[in-house]
Parts: C-alpha cells; sequence; structure tokens
C-alpha cells in the first residue's frame, strides 16, 4: 500500500502478470490459501470499492487466470492511474475527474499488455459506480465499458 492507505494501482509492477507490487502481494495471499487452506481455484472471486476497485480491475487484467469474477465499485480503468501525472502518493488527478479518455481498444490494449500472450478466458465482471461520486467521477465508469467490452470482444 502507499502512504496514503490506498492500494498501489499506478505503478509498472502492478499492471504486469507477476511484476510484484500490492497485486502480487495479494495473489501470493490468494495461492496460499488454495494451496494449504483446500481452497477451490474454481470459486476465488475479487471486488473492492474506490482504491479497492481500482485494485480490483488490477487484479483481473494483471491476473485473469486467478479469478472466476469480480465486481468493481466506484474504480477506474486498468492502468488510467498510471497513465500521465501521478503524484509522489500515487494519486492521479486527471485520471480520478475522468478526464483521460481513449477508444475501447486502446483501454482493451493495456490490460492485454499486462499478460502478453494470454490466451485463457477472462474473469467474468460487474462494474457500478455512482454518478454523485466527487473523487473519482462518473466518467470513469463510462471508460471502464470501453475498456472491458473490447477485452471481452463485446459490443458496448
Amino acid at each position: 500500500m502507499s502512504s496514503d492507505g490506498c492500494w498501489d494501482v499506478h505503478s509498472q509492477s502492478v499492471l504486469t502478470h507477476d511484476g510484484g507490487g500490492d497485486a502480487a502481494g495479494i495473489i501470493s495471499m490468494v495461492k496460499w490459501v488454495v494451496q494449504n487452506k483446500n481452497g477451490d481455484a474454481d470459486r476465488v472471486y475479487v471486488a473492492g470499492h474506490s482504491s479497492g476497485g481500482m485494485s480490483t480491475n488490477i487484479l483481473l487484467g494483471s491476473y485473469p487466470e486467478v479469478f472466476q469474477a469480480g465486481a468493481v465499485y466506484a474504480g477506474v480503468p486498468f492502468g488510467c492511474f498510471g497513465t500521465g501525472t501521478v503524484d509522489s502518493l500515487g494519486w492521479n488527478t486527471e485520471c480520478a475527474q475522468g478526464k483521460i479518455s481513449k477508444t475501447g481498444v486502446e483501454w482493451g490494449d493495456m490490460v492485454r499488455a499486462a499478460y502478453p500472450g494470454y490466451a485463457g478466458p477472462r474473469p467474468r465482471l460487474q462494474v457500478w459506480h455512482g454518478t454523485k461520486d466527487d473523487v473519482l467521477y462518473f466518467q470513469n465508469f463510462k471508460e471502464e465499458i470501453k475498456q472491458w467490452t473490447n477485452v471481452f470482444g463485446i459490443s458496448e
């Protein structure tokens, strides 16, 4: 976690499969439970709100083979916080305010670049976002829709 108590959702390490960082720590815990506590690898899900929602997108994008599904509440697209200007705490105002807009292909390419060559199934996904969110603006919901529909190969 960063010094402000939020998950790292901007560094190249978390935007890369097996790259390290917070995402690798979470994956390590999930794999340990599956291997040592009789966890069912076919029933691993992730959900989060705000920073946790952003982290959910990171986990689903960087580690699609681990999760069956995820739910993002008030997040931003995978890779958005790593785009543009990131302050010393890892905060990206342009992304948070929904000022970073890309095509579905551009967003989708960010997810695909996290795990080049991955051809397996992608986790199912729900995305939720309130229209009055004044921290992570609602435009991010629209950008997430563009991103994940492109990754899944379905229409917006």
